[in-house]
């Protein structure tokens, strides 16, 4: 069953209507990327981090790897920063 989660309307509101970025950070499995990709305007601005083929085309040119998104932001989900 989905549910309404109000994060979806405040990330829209606050950082899409100000073009900012807006970072989701939490435990695994608590829905961040079903979060994302519901206040997506299309279904092709949502980019894995761990698909292989777009790290190597980000790591080359950012542009051309979203070169195919539609309308509105978009979301490079599952992008870790490790320290070491």
């Amino acid at each position: 069953m989905r549910q309404n989660r109000y994060f979806g309307a405040l990330i829209v509101a606050d950082a899409f209507a100000a073009s900012t970025m807006a970072f989701v950070i939490g435990p695994w499995q608590v829905g961040k990327t079903t979060l994302a990709k519901s206040v997506l305007q299309s279904r092709h601005n949502y980019f894995s981090w761990d698909d292989t083929r777009f790290r190597q085309v980000w790591s080359k040119s950012a542009v051309e790897a979203v070169a195919d998104r539609g309308p509105g932001s978009i979301c490079p989900d599952e992008i870790c920063l490790w320290r070491i």
